[in-house]
């Protein structure tokens, strides 16, 4: 596997300074010094990029000795006045402008995203995007999707995460799930047009799932894990952090069709969790964490237990988890809990990309 490796905002320590050895391990750096961007980032996303790019030095040191630049065409976000466009039209307006701002191929995410923050902390995050106008991955665009479609009235909107292996790379990726009006879609960014972006034409939520993982198939990838999270509050001052692991589904170890009995039991409990609370506000109490199939329950925790109301799809392979365990704050230690671009301080380095 290769490392995912952070910029901190300290001065090269040692193993930073090693250009030659270090580097080739890393998949992409991650920003964390804040803008403007220091000249030690800038310089480690120029080396970085080097070795990746097939031109090399060549490539890199004509784009830093170019004269002649081209003024760059600063996208326009969409109003601010989500009420005054109808939930689909918004979806596509999202989209559009991410698409703008294009994936960020430089080897360097721009945005330091902590899946365990609160949506305060991450709505500046989604205006520091905004602001600064630079191209972005697929954690940012979830994090920018739900900041822009606050207030949408009936859209409800939850992550959906993807874990493939090709050859012997693990690779995860992130998008948003739209629904609206009894149709489902999803925003995002990706290296790849039909594994980020989809207009609000499906039908339930599993047909959406599987689109996608017919797509991974289509680029030789083994989806083996799904993750659907639970609806995110559409208040940007909300303390709640984003819950992105609500239903986990292996589809390796399922047939098809109990793929699809998981994933609609999660949209049912989800349709029926949001009529219970006013629009616009936080899902607490947060509802109970299912995985199919589940781990080995061969530990005595009191947390976990299988369910006695649901019974399993097929007993071989698939049982329900209950997690009563309370949702991560944001002053809880986030050392346990990694996110999709990167690790937590203190925590291991995630080795595992993003597409």
């Amino acid at each position: 596997m290769k490392k995912v490796k952070i910029v901190s905002k300290q001065s090269p320590t040692e193993s930073d300074t090693n250009d030659d050895t270090g580097t080739d391990g890393v998949l992409f750096w991650i920003n964390k010094s804040g803008f403007p961007i220091s000249d030690h980032v800038w310089e480690r996303m120029f080396s970085h990029a080097s070795k990746l790019h097939p031109g090399g030095e060549s490539v890199i040191n004509n784009i830093k000795n170019c004269q002649n630049t081209t003024p760059v065409n600063i996208p326009k976000p969409p109003s601010t006045n989500a009420s005054m466009v109808t939930a689909d039209r918004r979806v596509a307006q999202v989209q559009q402008y991410m698409c703008e701002l294009q994936y960020n191929h430089t080897g360097t995410q721009f945005f330091d995203i902590k899946k365990y923050r609160s949506m305060t902390s991450q709505s500046e995050t989604a205006r520091e995007m905004i602001k600064e106008s630079l191209p972005i991955k697929c954690l940012e665009a979830v994090i920018l999707g739900i900041y822009l479609t606050n207030g949408v009235a009936g859209l409800e909107r939850y992550p959906l995460g993807f874990r493939s292996v090709f050859g012997s790379n693990v690779h995860r990726h992130v998008v948003l799930v739209v629904s609206w009006n009894g149709l489902f879609g999803a925003l995002g960014m990706s290296r790849r047009a039909d594994l980020m972006y989809k207009p609000l034409q499906f039908s339930s939520l599993s047909d959406l799932v599987i689109d996608f993982i017919e797509s991974y198939n289509q680029y030789r990838h083994k989806v083996n894990k799904v993750k659907i999270g639970f609806p995110v509050s559409h208040d940007p001052h909300s303390h709640e952090a984003i819950q992105w692991k609500g239903c986990v589904v292996n589809p390796c170890k399922v047939s098809k069709t109990e793929l699809k009995q998981a994933v609609e039991k999660h949209s049912k409990d989800i349709r029926a969790w949001v009529r219970q609370a006013p629009f616009g506000s936080t899902y607490a109490p947060r509802p109970q964490a299912n995985s199919y199939p589940a781990p080995t329950l061969s530990h005595t925790s009191p947390t976990k237990h299988k369910s006695t109301n649901d019974a399993p799809l097929r007993d071989s392979a698939v049982h329900i988890v209950v997690d009563e365990t309370t949702s991560l704050n944001a002053s809880q230690d986030p050392v346990s809990k990694s996110t999709a671009g990167g690790h937590a301080a203190g925590s291991k380095p995630n080795f595992e990309m993003r597409i």
